[in-house]
């Protein structure tokens, strides 16, 4: 996807006994296609290969074999080293939207891997060849993709009916009833009832300015679960359904260029909004990602970061929308004097936002 876009992709692991959850939410502006795979390393010779669509299997051994490629449900490797088995769920509101496989088993493949080797020895997965809309949900108008692996690790030899299997069971929402039972448990002290409360409030770029896009695409993450949400062109989030605790909570706020910011002491048990409209939660930019990540201050090193593109445009090679600061389609000194505003300071000079 290039190294300046999809930052608001997001990947979610959530871990069982002998089983991962993988959700991919791609967000991302429109791009031609891509492919999510796994690679095995030598150490996968004499395994099988199998999915769906091959339920006869081939032998990994880096000599490549004819398999039917299609839209999989699953796909296994099985051999004497164990078996893996991943299942695929995909949820989508793009119209005509399909995808196929993809297999490469090659000792020495004519395609340049960028898997940390230079073989590929049974790599499989999902790729999507049709052209994806923009799923970038700072605009409006964006549409939703989630690739879902489900990830069964499993003793060696799993045979394809058990792949079937647990294909079956990762795909039924687990249900139970429960007759004639009454109880009354006691709350754990973090929990006071269930109840769910909401957070919301504003955030906006410290500097002035008439262009309001500037105030999109700050991510507020609650620390230590899964919520979240992204600004609008107010400055506007709302994290809804937060369950209630005894407690408190604390929020992150980021963007790309921008120091991260800590808001904690938020109420666990009412629902709150920090910040306004006319007094938004000020963001400091100037903190800029080198290889996608940010070190939390602002210095010289985030100077040379805007230098690298200073005095060009948007269109032209050198341009970077993050180091274009004001948005102004321009990196010029306006951009440099935003960084110089906050020159050496760090996420912990933000002052108390609840106060």
């Amino acid at each position: 996807m290039g190294a300046n876009s999809g930052f608001y992709t997001q990947r979610q692991h959530i871990f069982y006994e002998s089983r991962q959850d993988i959700t991919t939410y791609l967000r991302v502006h429109s791009i031609n296609g891509v492919m999510d795979f796994f690679d095995y390393t030598p150490e996968a010779d004499g395994m099988k290969y199998y999915n769906n669509l091959n339920t006869e299997g081939v032998t990994i051994d880096g000599v490549q074999d004819d398999v039917v490629p299609g839209m999989i449900e699953w796909e296994m490797v099985s051999g004497k080293q164990g078996s893996l088995l991943i299942s695929y769920g995909i949820n989508t509101d793009i119209p005509d939207f399909t995808y196929s496989s993809y297999y490469l088993d090659a000792k020495e493949p004519d395609v340049k891997q960028c898997t940390g080797d230079a073989y590929a020895y049974g790599s499989s997965g999902i790729w999507i060849k049709q052209p994806i809309p923009n799923t970038d949900p700072s605009d409006k108008d964006c549409k939703r993709l989630e690739i879902e692996r489900r990830i069964y690790y499993k003793e060696p030899g799993l045979s394809v009916d058990d792949a079937q299997r647990l294909n079956s069971n990762a795909n039924i929402p687990v249900s139970f009833t429960v007759n004639n039972i009454s109880f009354n448990p006691t709350p754990t002290p973090d929990t006071l009832k269930d109840e769910k409360i909401v957070i919301s409030g504003y955030v906006k770029p410290d500097f002035a300015s008439v262009n309001d896009s500037l105030k999109t695409g700050f991510r507020v993450t609650v620390v230590g679960t899964g919520f979240d949400a992204i600004t609008d062109s107010q400055g506007f989030f709302k994290i809804e359904a937060l369950p209630t605790i005894s407690g408190s909570y604390s929020l992150e706020i980021s963007k790309p260029g921008y120091l991260l910011r800590t808001v904690s002491g938020i109420s666990g048990n009412t629902d709150t909004q920090i910040g306004s409209l006319a007094e938004a939660i000020d963001m400091w930019a100037g903190d800029m990602p080198v290889n996608e990540k940010a070190d939390n201050v602002v210095n010289m090193a985030d100077i040379i970061q805007v230098a690298k593109g200073f005095n060009t445009s948007k269109g032209e090679a050198k341009y970077n929308d993050i180091y274009d600061i004001n948005m102004d389609c321009v990196i010029n000194m306006a951009d440099l004097i935003i960084v110089a505003k906050h020159f050496n300071q760090s996420s912990s000079d933000y002052p108390d936002a609840l106060k």
